[in-house]
């Protein structure tokens, strides 16, 4: 009778844990979707500027990092883990910001235009990092490895711009106006979503990179983009990702921190805060100095300052390369500013 319930136990949370990770996996598939790379081309010195401001606080949140490496857990004190976490702090996320204005009807909006527009550009720039850092944590084993994992990063992301893109905008062209796309270019390219998760999994990104990059790969509009968000949306938003707000919830374990004690603590917390604050201020700043109204800069500011699903996935990337007592202070801080 116990091991049946034991047994019991552990295929509910199996199955709750992968559930999670596909609500996670398709979230940003989707968001990736949506994303319009050709926007990078219309951007301006104000957008340009203001996502560039995202790189002083990540170098110095960084450079606080190096200075208390000794007061840090040997995880969290390596190189590699320290500027994934000032890179995080630095950027803000597309799909958290066009999920929020979409919510408050703002994306039509100059603040929503302004926002987005930067987002994306600080995307590929915290993207950049995280790719950079990754490979060195892959360097800390063998540098054979980060050379290894530079490449298929490399090979990946050129099959989807020159195989898996030109594929699709060959259906679009193809689909005529007002008539389905066929459905087995749908249920590949879903099945595809499971393909690159595994990939980037196996490469050492976070799982649902590999989604993301599939959906950048996917052409917006009337045609496939529009019939995946429709096909999609709802299970996503009511079925999968509920399950990832559990597995998040299920890994947080505040008591934990008690126990690791303040002195483990602290420096991470001291990073976020000075995180968070940088962001927000060099922000506001930067705006202010290209004449953007008070009012307006400090909307944005705090729009650009906001975290949300993609941040919980990184966490529970994390999770795999970290105690879980770090994992807590993130949950705990991330909290207190959604």
């Amino acid at each position: 009778m116990w091991y049946q319930r034991h047994m019991g136990s552990e295929t509910a949370q199996f199955l709750m844990h992968n559930l999670g990770v596909m609500g996670f996996m398709f979230f940003l598939f989707i968001y990736g979707v949506k994303i319009d790379p050709n926007i990078l081309r219309r951007t301006g010195k104000l957008h340009v500027a203001t996502a560039l401001v995202g790189i002083i606080p990540t170098g110095i949140v960084f450079a606080v990092g190096l200075s208390m490496r000794k007061n840090m857990d040997e995880d969290m004190a390596k190189v590699s883990s320290l500027g994934v976490i000032a890179g995080f702090l630095g950027t803000t996320s597309f799909p958290v910001l066009y999920h929020i204005l979409k919510e408050f009807n703002l994306l039509n909006s100059d603040v929503g235009r302004v926002a987005l527009s930067t987002a994306v550009i600080g995307d590929t720039i915290g993207l950049s990092f995280i790719l950079i850092f990754e490979a060195a944590a892959q360097g800390e084993v063998k540098m054979i490895n980060a050379l290894w994992y530079l490449i298929c990063v490399v090979l990946m992301m050129s099959f989807l711009a020159f195989c898996v893109r030109p594929a699709l905008i060959w259906i679009n062209k193809n689909t005529p106006d007002g008539h389905p796309v066929q459905e087995t270019a749908i249920v590949a390219t879903l099945l595809g979503t499971f393909v690159m998760g595994f990939l980037s999994d196996l490469f050492g990104l976070a799982i649902a990179n590999g989604p993301l990059f599939l959906g950048l790969a996917i052409p917006d509009g009337p045609h496939v983009g529009a019939t995946l968000e429709n096909k999609t949306s709802t299970i996503i938003s009511d079925f999968l990702l509920p399950f990832s707000f559990i597995l998040v919830g299920s890994y947080t374990d505040i008591n934990a921190m008690t126990a690791s004690g303040w002195s483990n603590l602290s420096p991470l917390f001291i990073l976020v805060l000075v995180g968070y604050f940088l962001k927000f201020f060099t922000t506001w700043i930067t705006l202010h100095l290209l004449r953007v109204p008070f009012r307006d800069g400090l909307t944005l500011s705090l729009i650009l300052s906001l975290r949300g699903q993609v941040e919980l996935i990184l966490f529970v990337h994390w999770l795999d390369k970290s105690v879980s007592s770090t994992f807590n202070v993130h949950i705990f801080v991330y909290l207190s500013l959604v």
